[in-house]
């Protein structure tokens, strides 16, 4: 049987796009396994650190976010709870974090390299984060309690993942504190799990 040359320039073309495609994918799976080891050296040094100090090492215009996670292995669909631990340690002037979205979590499946921002919940309407006109001031350290319970659907399949915080703080002006004004982004640790059937 003879193949025509146009349907066999396509099922060549087909062929390599395929390959770009799985080219790309193992990519994506070499970073995030890479990524998986770093991060398991980098969490076995920084497990037992003070969380002030943890906060210092991740820190970007003298703002600095730290992430603890109790415990490492978790079954499939149970509540993660989450601490992020933020700090101004020496930023150029006041700075806010009292906005709850500017926190965030990034979950990275580490077996398929895929990376999914999650929203953090939001703030209980009386706590401090709920007011936006309370500065956050050098030395000011703060903890956030939190959760991936009900955030990421991904969570219900086992693998190997990846969490981390990120915290985006504002300037104040008249008014308060807003979006707009973004002072520094700062991403905390990376905090390799295990979850399991």
């Amino acid at each position: 049987m003879r193949i025509s040359p146009v349907f066999a320039s396509l099922l060549l073309l087909s062929t390599g796009c395929h390959r770009s495609v799985s080219a790309y994918s193992g990519d994506a799976h070499l970073r995030a396994d890479r990524s998986y080891t770093d991060a398991l050296v980098a969490d076995a040094a920084q497990h037992a650190l003070d969380p002030s100090d943890l906060a210092a090492i991740h820190q970007q215009k003298g703002v600095g976010l730290g992430l603890q996670v109790t415990g490492r292995q978790f079954r499939a669909g149970q509540n993660i709870p989450l601490l992020l631990i933020y700090q101004d340690i020496a930023a150029s002037g006041p700075v806010s974090s009292t906005d709850c979205s500017g926190f965030s979590i990034l979950i990275v499946d580490a077996d398929s390299g895929t990376e999914v921002p999650a929203p953090v919940g939001s703030c209980e309407a009386d706590s401090e984060l709920s007011n936006s006109n309370v500065p956050l001031v050098i030395g000011n350290r703060r903890f956030l309690h939190t959760s991936l319970f009900g955030v990421r659907q991904e969570l219900t399949q086992p693998g190997r993942y990846l969490i981390r915080g990120q915290w985006q703080s504002y300037r104040p002006r008249a008014g308060g504190f807003h979006k707009e004004d973004v002072y520094a982004t700062v991403q905390s640790n990376a905090i390799p799990i295990v979850v399991t059937r």
